[in-house]
């Protein structure tokens, strides 16, 4: 009598089908980590850039500008040239996109006009957002504090 080794089509095709199974079950959960991940790597993005703009304005001891179209954080210096001196130019990886806004700070670090603050999301267009989806905000504050807040909400 001879034995064989091996598996048999049927035993390989039901393996198959449970991976399957498996990994239609796992998925929309792998897409809500990327999201999230992407989300709270715009939001350290923006807080990084942030910091990195009151540095500067404080260390050249002008006025330093940081600014977003939407997909790219841009800090500038010269502000009264023509063409605004580009020091610093950060791409945001889709979903995390935010709105067109602008921070002004001056050479003592505080924003400008002095006291003004503000909350930017970087999930702006991402349904969703609650429990299991993190659509993260980061506070530019007055005094130069920069916060990421975790769940949209800077109170």
């Amino acid at each position: 009598m001879k034995t064989h080794n091996g598996f048999t089509l049927i035993e390989l095709m039901v393996v198959v089908a449970v991976i399957a199974i498996l990994v239609t079950q796992g998925m929309p959960a792998f897409q809500e980590a990327l999201t999230n991940s992407r989300l709270t790597t715009g939001a350290q993005a923006l807080q990084t850039t942030a910091q990195w703009a009151r540095n500067e304005a404080i260390k050249r001891n002008e006025t330093i500008r940081l600014s977003s179209d939407g997909s790219a954080l841009t800090v500038t210096r010269d502000l009264a040239a023509v063409t605004p001196e580009v020091m610093r130019a950060v791409p945001l990886v889709a979903p995390a996109v935010t709105p067109a806004f602008s921070v002004d700070y001056a050479s003592n670090g505080l924003t400008l006009p002095l006291g003004t603050e503000q909350t930017v999301s970087t999930a702006v267009g991402v349904k969703g957002c609650g429990e299991s989806l993190r659509c993260p905000s980061v506070l530019l504050g007055a005094g130069g504090l920069v916060r990421i807040c975790p769940m949209g909400d800077c109170k």
